[in-house]
Order: structure tokens, then C-alpha cells, then sequence
């Protein structure tokens, strides 16, 4: 139930391969300071796994899953991406994510009771976002799905019957998605400064490369194609909201040095520390 002037809040984060570390700065900042007062969450790729160790309360855990994978020499391979395999090993991350740093379920289940999770991902027959509520026994799948790169990832992610890829295909930034669920103040955790848009170049290089990848899949390459200005749509909604609606964003005043794939010790700790103190700052501010 809601107070007569309370506004229902939504956590949105954006996805970003490495550059989520910033995201964990952001939300381990939050974490420390106790500060959740969300209604929904909804997360995209490598942001909807920041949030969940958000919602489970586990500080710290997302910096030491990203360096570790960082780190691990077979978790990007370009010689098993040549051999007919995929760039990003994402079954090693899964593997790490629940015996090394394992998920406290229980704790996120029971954080979230009464609220909305959702784990966006990209239905490859349809083109459209797929919003996943997770359950205990399909976390993993979801984020394994929401995580699959187009590109570096050969096949899409089977769920039942249907195949997913990332999230950030269809749905980058789904604040469209928290304003469906009734969200009047929307908080959005970038990986890219604020006002930054897509450019059509690198649009246009991942469009041919998929015609070849996903020849058996016209939707996907559609979607592909369109990504640009899915994304820079996203940006507007952000920059102009409803009225009545409150958007804020918590963004690197500049281009973070950590990348989707590239990346070094020193960037993924300034990164990190980067994001502690812009979640400090904000809640502080707030």
C-alpha cells in the first residue's frame, strides 16, 4: 500500500559488459547506507545482474564476480570464437557467479516481496523485450539470457520455447516499462555519461556482421538495424518525462574507462570507486 503523497519509485540499470562495475559501485554505495525505498527493479544484461546482488544484499559481490572474470583467461576467447564457439564464456560466469560468489536467493526473494524484478531480455523470433519476473529456480537462466551479447554469442539462450539475447537489443533502457507499472519517480543507473547517444556507424558494422551470424533469424536482424534509434527514443523519454513524472540519472560525468569487453585492473577500480562515490553523492543529496 501506498501513502496518500507517496510517488512509486523504480531502479532502472542500464547494461554495459564491463562497464557495469560502475553500476556496483552505485549500488553498493546504496547497500551501505541502507538506502532502497524502490518499488520496482528492472535491470538489463550485466545491470540486471548488479541488481540482484543489490536486492540480496550482498555487498561487494558484483566487483569481485567482474574481476575475477576479468582475469579468467577463458572467459573472452577470440581463438574459440574463431574455432565456431562463442567470444564471451558465459557458463564460466554462471559457474562463478554461484560457487564462488554464490546468490543468496532466499535474502533477494524476500527483499522483493510485495514488488516488481524484472530481468529484460530480447525474444530472437518476436524482436521484442521480454520482461522476465524471475523466480528462485530460473534467476540464473534469465540473467544467462539477458547477458547473451548479439554477436559475441553465436545461438541464442532456449528458455521453454522460446530464445533470447540481450536485453539492451530491444529494451536499453526500459524506463518505458517502470512508467507501464505506475513508476512516478524513476531512478536510472547509466554506464555511459549523461546525454550520450548511439551512432549509426557502429550500428551499421554490427548490422552486417548479424546478417551473416543470425541469417536464420529476420527479426533479430531487424531489431539489430533498429537498435539506434531504440536507444536514442529511450534517451528522450528520459530527458522529457511525463508530466507528473520525476526522472533522475546517476551517469560518469565522462566515458567510463572500462568498456563492454576491454578493460584493466586499474580501469575496473577507478570505475568502481567512480560509482561508490556518485551513490554516496546521491544519496546523500537526495
Amino acid at each position: 500500500m501506498f501513502t496518500k503523497n507517496r510517488k512509486k519509485e523504480a531502479l532502472v540499470a542500464e547494461g554495459g559488459g564491463f562497464r557495469n562495475i560502475f553500476s556496483a559501485g552505485v549500488l553498493d554505495a546504496f547497500i551501505s547506507t541502507k538506502f532502497d525505498p524502490f518499488d520496482v527493479y528492472i535491470g538489463v544484461s550485466g545491470g540486471a545482474m548488479a541488481l540482484s546482488s543489490f536486492v540480496s544484499r550482498q555487498y561487494k559481490r558484483n566487483y569481485k564476480i567482474i574481476t575475477e572474470i576479468a582475469a579468467h583467461p577463458d572467459f573472452l576467447s577470440a581463438k574459440r570464437y574463431i574455432s565456431g564457439g562463442d567470444f564471451v564464456g558465459l557458463d564460466l560466469l554462471i559457474d562463478i557467479e554461484n560457487k564462488v560468489y554464490p546468490f543468496d536467493r532466499e535474502s533477494a526473494l524476500m527483499n522483493i516481496t510485495g514488488k516488481d524484478f524484472i530481468i529484460v531480455c530480447t525474444d530472437v523470433d518476436s524482436g521484442q523485450p521480454y520482461y522476465a519476473r524471475p523466480a528462485k529456480e530460473n534467476w540464473d537462466n534469465y540473467l544467462k539470457a539477458s547477458g547473451a551479447l548479439p554477436l559475441f554469442i553465436r545461438k541464442p539462450i532456449k528458455l521453454r520455447e522460446n530464445r533470447f539475447l540481450d536485453g539492451a537489443l530491444s529494451s536499453p533502457l526500459p524506463v518505458s516499462r517502470a512508467l507501464e507499472l505506475g513508476a512516478q519517480r524513476i531512478t536510472v543507473i547509466r554506464t555511459h555519461p549523461q546525454g550520450y547517444v548511439e551512432n549509426t556507424i557502429e550500428n551499421t558494422i554490427e548490422t552486417i556482421i548479424s546478417s551473416y551470424l543470425y541469417s536464420d533469424l529476420p527479426m533479430l536482424q531487424k531489431i539489430i538495424k533498429e537498435h539506434v534509434g531504440i536507444y536514442n527514443a529511450s534517451i528522450e523519454l528520459i530527458e522529457n518525462p511525463p508530466k507528473g513524472v520525476e526522472i533522475v540519472q546517476i551517469a560518469p560525468p565522462e566515458t567510463l574507462e572500462s568498456g563492454v569487453a576491454l578493460h584493466t585492473r586499474k580501469s575496473l577500480r577507478e570505475d568502481y570507486r567512480l560509482g561508490l562515490e556518485l551513490g554516496l553523492d546521491f544519496v546523500k543529496n537526495i
